[in-house]
């Protein structure tokens, strides 16, 4: 295994570059463009952390890489050495919390092949990599991937380390599976729910006269109009009151226009009139498109400046150079849930080394033990209920 410093990609060859790149594409991961280099060049120099790489003082990720036995690259992922938070929690109460150090990997599951032999070997180099982690942590691991059936089901791996999933309620990820037209997925709302969205889109063009426009961000010459347009908007949007969500300095243009010439970077900005009112952060990489990030002017907000971008948007990807799917990445929001046409679920996995250290052991115990007694309790409140309920009917 090697192990570089994100400082190291530039330096590395064009060959292995393509490779990593063409393991990016090729991938099931939701979050594989946020594992190529191009995006580990761009995250690791800008000051606006994105919730794939939000650092805290003192991190500092690598990328681990391993070769098959033809020297050609066949496993990438970014790894940061960590703790691992493990909440006792009764429903909604908090009991308790503990912390286990963990090799995480950063973006979910690797970037590797089919081959299940060169995935575990991948693991027991991480684990060897990395003496003090006592387990490895694979976020967002889709419950219909691969990675899943692998993690859950291999023998080989078992040899290194123990599968753990520490939250049996699976997050939800939401997507948009681009297989008809534009007309035919607008069929899946009701037709009250079409007439709204039209009805807003018709509102907001009263609003400025007439010229409601969508400009679509590809170029490099239209890189520094979008984040100027987009910088602008961020810092009306509620979303800022929060942290700052856009920066439109020489340097980050810079970022932006090298994403555009490497053939990636798709975003929108809606402008009323000549006023910018609501951007899209995109990117499309292969057959994905990334919805990045968003914000609106919160002033124009009864008028649906959000809705709109997003309406108009994805009119655009199903008219021109459409991917097949748009990812909606992290978060389970209400918009999300009405506008996807596909729900996965998802979940952290923990592959704990056979010989982890003693304190960790028995937090890992504790928590499994708390999760099997309410998985118990559960079952024999239901088997109660059910009971009770033949009881009263044969009353």
């Amino acid at each position: 295994m090697t192990i570089l410093k994100p400082s190291d990609i530039a330096a590395s060859s064009p060959v292995t570059r393509q490779e990593w790149n063409n393991l990016a594409l090729s991938s099931e991961n939701i979050y594989a463009f946020y594992q190529s280099p191009a995006w580990w060049e761009y995250s690791t120099k800008v000051t606006l952390k994105d919730y794939i790489l939000r650092l805290h003082p003192g991190e500092n990720p690598v990328i681990a890489q391993v070769c098959d036995n033809d020297g050609k690259l066949a496993g990438v992922s970014g790894v940061l050495v960590t703790d691992y938070v493990l909440h006792f929690k009764l429903k909604s109460r908090s009991l308790a919390h503990c912390n286990i150090p963990v090799a995480k990997l950063i973006g979910g599951p690797p970037l590797i092949g089919d081959d299940e032999n060169l995935y575990v070997e991948f693991v027991k180099s991480i684990l060897e990599a990395f003496p003090g982690c006592s387990a490895i942590h694979i976020p967002w691991v889709l419950t219909n991937s691969r990675s899943w059936k692998v993690l859950n089901t291999s023998e080989k791996l078992r040899r290194y380390a123990g599968v753990y999933v520490p939250d049996k309620d699976f997050a939800k990820h939401y997507s948009i599976v681009l297989n008809q037209t534009f007309e035919e997925y607008l069929h899946k709302f009701n037709k009250k729910i079409r007439y709204n969205l039209k009805r807003d889109i018709k509102v907001l063009t009263d609003l400025c006269n007439g010229q409601l426009s969508l400009v679509r961000i590809e170029r490099a010459q239209d890189v520094k109009m979008f984040l100027d347009g987009a910088f602008t908007v961020s810092s009306r949007s509620w979303q800022n009151t929060l942290e700052p969500q856009m920066d439109n300095s020489p340097e980050e243009c810079e970022r932006y226009e090298r994403f555009a010439n490497q053939g990636v970077l798709r975003c929108y900005l809606l402008k009323c009139g000549e006023t910018p009112c609501a951007f899209v952060r995109g990117f499309q990489f292969g057959d994905m498109f990334y919805y990045s990030r968003t914000g609106f002017d919160q002033d124009l907000s009864r008028f649906s400046p959000g809705r709109a971008v997003f309406y108009l948007m994805l009119e655009d990807l199903y008219a021109y150079r459409p991917p097949k799917r748009l990812n909606f990445q992290e978060g389970d929001y209400e918009h999300k849930r009405r506008f996807s046409t596909e729900c996965v679920e998802k979940a952290d996995v923990l592959l704990v080394r056979k010989n982890a250290d003693i304190p960790s052991q028995l937090f890992l115990s504790a928590h499994k033990l708390l999760g099997w007694s309410i998985s118990l309790a559960k079952r024999l409140l239901q088997k109660d209920t059910i009971v009770s309920e033949k009881i009263t009917t044969e009353q």
